[in-house]
């Protein structure tokens, strides 16, 4: 055998050979970029530096992110359609980078929308489907339009909404186990989750053991932003909450046994507005900031949104039990509920178009913390079906009890409330505590509950301090200081008495106009349009 290996296939390339495979590679990505450049807008994110592309398929637009793998198939099969071969990897990634110093350095800024976009006057809904129609909301009724924004992108989890067949929102009640009043609180949630802006309340389903909790929660979310994992196990961390909301309109966590600090506080910051950080890359220091706000769904056997802020943006609902003769199996409720989820959709949208009609007619006295969402609801109560104040009333009355449920949480409170009839004078905060520790100084399990030092006790009034208002006892925090020692004064009040009555805050005053047209028409209007430009 001979010590001399043959020229031909050593696997040492003749250097023409590289050089005709950089040309060709080469060739390919400017071949790649001129196709894209033809048919495609790009954009940018703005300080996220996400580059994407708008680009017209089967005649209509869709928008992918230039990392996207779908974004690479699309061009890559026009490549293949218009040269008859497969273009090299090494220029697809060329090509790529090309674009997205397009997009960054001379494309426009836009703001990235998931599912919602819009307005008080415009509201557009992504359906997700093929086509990527969208639904259109105005104070004038509701259309279905042939593309949707080009500002809106999509996970690879998200799903296609129902499309629109008649309107009746109260199908929904033969689906979900609840009660009357509680019926409203929730569809006006769901009307909330379709509001471009926000701030979104927290949704906190509880209940016993097979009151079909996350049954309801996949049916809510299914009528506003349907996804594969409709509802997922509580995050780990702040950045496993920001890929969540980055990934989806609505964030749901499933069967939760409490809320640690952390989770209750961005929970906050992703109901009414706030930023989550991270580092790009664990090989770097370059920080990335998700700032966005999502409506939420939570689940769980009691209420267990028990920090004061997160409980503030709550709406608590508790589902009664199911009898045993009521209950029925996962494919007969399904199939119920997909067959009425249309006329649920288009009843929904009615709702939201009325709550944009009569917007800047709702009057309402004492605004409560998640005012937005209140004069939205408001603005549709009698879509609902209800009396004008009607809604506030339940709101408030579902605020009353969520702060009963706290102030029993807080045994401190009542402990305050106690030593007040010793002593209701304004005292210094290392004062407030011994006064505290001695009246508990019998009960062990009581004096755990005391903060430790007089800063302690100052930051947990801090905290309590709308709890408290609410319960009908008033911390003054600016009453003096002396030699740098701060005395505040702790009274009881009034706690305001009942929620405002009907007749106090409502629709009133609008200029309704004619009724808006069908959903029917304007549905039926728009497929003729299509078959017209078809």
């Amino acid at each position: 055998m001979s010590d001399t290996l043959p020229t031909i296939g050593s696997g040492q390339p003749d250097e023409s050979d590289n050089v005709e495979r950089d040309r060709r590679d080469s060739s390919d990505a400017t071949l790649l970029v001129k196709l894209a450049e033809k048919d495609c807008q790009f954009w940018n994110s703005g300080s996220d530096g996400n580059a994407y592309a708008t680009i017209l398929v089967d005649g209509h637009q869709e928008t992918h992110s230039l990392k996207s793998n779908k974004f690479q198939r699309l061009i890559g099969r026009r490549f293949y359609d218009t040269y008859g071969r497969v273009a090299n990897p090494n220029s697809v990634g060329s090509a790529i980078s090309a674009l997205e110093g397009k997009a960054i350095f001379e494309g426009e800024e836009r703001t990235p929308a998931i599912r919602v976009t819009g307005d008080e006057s415009k509201i557009q809904v992504d359906l997700c489907n093929d086509r990527w129609q969208a639904i259109e909301i105005t104070a004038n009724g509701t259309r279905l339009i042939g593309s949707a924004s080009a500002s809106f992108i999509r996970a690879s989890a998200m799903q296609s909404l129902p499309t629109p067949n008649g309107a009746d929102i109260e199908l929904l009640r033969k689906h979900i186990n609840v009660g009357d009043d509680d019926f409203y609180l929730m569809i006006s949630w769901l009307m909330m989750a379709l509001h471009p802006s926000g701030p979104y309340p927290v949704l906190m389903l509880s209940g016993e053991q097979g009151s079909a909790k996350s049954t309801t929660a996949r049916m809510l979310r299914s009528l506003v932003d349907p996804n594969r994992s409709p509802i997922r196990a509580a995050p780990k961390s702040l950045q496993d909450l920001a890929i969540a909301a980055n990934n989806g309109r609505v964030v749901a966590f499933d069967n939760l046994s409490s809320i640690p600090t952390w989770l209750s506080d961005g929970l906050c910051r992703l109901s009414t507005g706030g930023g989550f950080s991270t580092r790009a890359l664990y090989a770097n220091d370059e920080e990335v900031i998700f700032e966005s706000k999502r409506p939420i769904i939570l689940t769980a056997i009691e209420d267990v949104a028990s920090r004061e802020d997160l409980a503030d943006r709550t709406i608590s609902i508790t589902l009664p039990t199911i009898q045993g003769r009521s209950r029925r199996t996962e494919k007969e409720i399904w199939s119920d509920f997909e067959c009425d989820a249309p006329a649920i959709f288009g009843g929904l949208l009615e709702l939201l178009s009325a709550a944009l009609r009569k917007l800047d007619f709702v009057f309402i006295p004492e605004l409560p913390r998640m005012a937005d969402f209140a004069q939205f609801a408001t603005a549709a109560e009698t879509e609902m079906g209800l009396q004008p104040g009607g809604w506030m009333r339940l709101y408030s009355q579902n605020i009353q009890a969520t702060n009963q449920a706290l102030v029993d949480d807080k045994p401190l409170i009542g402990l305050i409330r106690e030593c007040l009839q010793q002593n209701p004078e304004p005292m210094k905060y290392s004062d407030w505590l011994e006064l505290l520790e001695c009246r508990a100084k019998h009960d062990p399990a009581m004096k755990k509950m005391i903060p430790s030092t007089a800063k302690a006790l100052s930051g947990e009034l801090k905290r309590l301090a709308p709890v408290m208002r609410r319960a009908g006892i008033e911390v003054d925090f600016d009453t003096h200081s002396n030699k740098h020692r701060t005395i505040i004064a702790i009274r009881e009040v009034d706690d305001g008495g009942d929620p405002p009555a009907p007749q106090d805050c409502g629709v009133g005053g609008e200029d309704s106009g004619s009724p808006p047209p069908d959903v029917n028409d304007l549905f039926d209007a728009a497929k003729l349009e299509e078959s017209n430009n078809a």
